[in-house]
Formats: C-alpha cells, sequence, structure tokens
C-alpha cells in the first residue's frame, strides 16, 4: 500500500493545482454542470493500476436515473468514460507498482492525454459526439443511448432523442425498458 500511497501523493501534486479534489482513489473537478474524473483502479493483486477518465453531465445524470447526481463522482457514473490508454492509443495501460516511475510517467499522461480529453468534453456537443462514436452505444449497451438521447433533447432534437429511446427500449430486457419509459415520461416522450 505505500506504493499506492506515494503514487497518489504524486497525482495529487499534478492534481490539485488543475482543481481536481480526491477521495480515496478518485478526483473530481466541477466545472459548471459538468464534474471531471479521474480515477486510478487497483489491480485484484494489487500489483499494478489502470487510469479511467470521464466527465458526468449533472442534468443529464439527474434525468437518466431521476435522482440528484453524486455529490463525489466516480467513474462508472460519466456521461462519457474511457481508459487512459485508450486515449494514448497504448497497449493495456497499467502501470506496475513495481515500477518506481510509475508514478510520473502516469502524472505525465494524465496531463498530456486525459486532461486535454476532459478539456473537449466540455465544449458545446462534444458529450453527444463522444457518444455518437462510443462503442458501447453501437453495442447497444443502454447508459450511453440514454445519455445521448437526453443530450439530444436538451439541444432540441426531440425526434432524434425519441427515436433513439424507442429504438433502444424495444431490443433491451425488460428492466432496461422499464428505464427507457421512465425517462421518456420525465422527458414528456412518452407515447
Amino acid at each position: 500500500m505505500k506504493a499506492v500511497n506515494a503514487l497518489l501523493r504524486q497525482l495529487d501534486e499534478m492534481l490539485s493545482p488543475a482543481g481536481f479534489h480526491r477521495h480515496k482513489h478518485t478526483w473530481n473537478r466541477r466545472t459548471g454542470g459538468l464534474i471531471d474524473v479521474i480515477d486510478v483502479q487497483l489491480s485484484k493483486g494489487l500489483d499494478g493500476v489502470w487510469v479511467n477518465v470521464g466527465v458526468l453531465d449533472t442534468e443529464v445524470y439527474a434525468r437518466a436515473w431521476l435522482t440528484e447526481p453524486p455529490t463525489f463522482a466516480h467513474e462508472p457514473n460519466c456521461t462519457v468514460r474511457t481508459r487512459l490508454d485508450q486515449l494514448m492509443a497504448k497497449g493495456d495501460g497499467f502501470w506496475s507498482l513495481d515500477d518506481p516511475l510509475a508514478g510520473e510517467a502516469m502524472a505525465a499522461a494524465i496531463e498530456a492525454f486525459a486532461l486535454p480529453f476532459l478539456e473537449r468534453l466540455h465544449e458545446p456537443q462534444a458529450l453527444e459526439r463522444s457518444l455518437e462514436s462510443s462503442p458501447q452505444a453501437r453495442q447497444h449497451y443502454p447508459p450511453p443511448i440514454i445519455y445521448l438521447a437526453l443530450l439530444k433533447h436538451r439541444r432540441g432534437e426531440v425526434a432524434e432523442a425519441r427515436r433513439l429511446l424507442l429504438e433502444l427500449r424495444s431490443g433491451t430486457n425488460d428492466s432496461w425498458s422499464e428505464r427507457v419509459d421512465c425517462v421518456m415520461r420525465d422527458a414528456g416522450l412518452a407515447t
């Protein structure tokens, strides 16, 4: 655990001045209605870590789950999320805790790839573009499709939002169909 704590302190030194606050292995930064998230995920063997990044749109979260967004967001809560290695186009993105330079390398990678990625997602329609190109949405995983529909609805693309939700509802299980129905009713899109 000493290696993990040392790594977290190194990342704190870089992320705190950028406006991030840490709870355990996760950092948040609020920017208007968005929460930027950077998360260090420990391997099961506790021998290394991955870095996850994402942005949570608080309004979209509230409308998708019909509840207030968490006061401190975690990567699975995010509207758009990815792993740092995908941003870097680097192998599996695993940093060994045995490597004394892992903290420096991770901090440099976060600064070079994760922070610009998060900043780009603050631009108008960037969350939509990211969701439209996400593999999860193309594989019909419900949350990204729900988020995309809600983003489109907020921008006034009501017909497209409704189409996305109806298509999702017809091709998913009962549990997700019920969630889609709740979202559609809340958004005034129910039939």
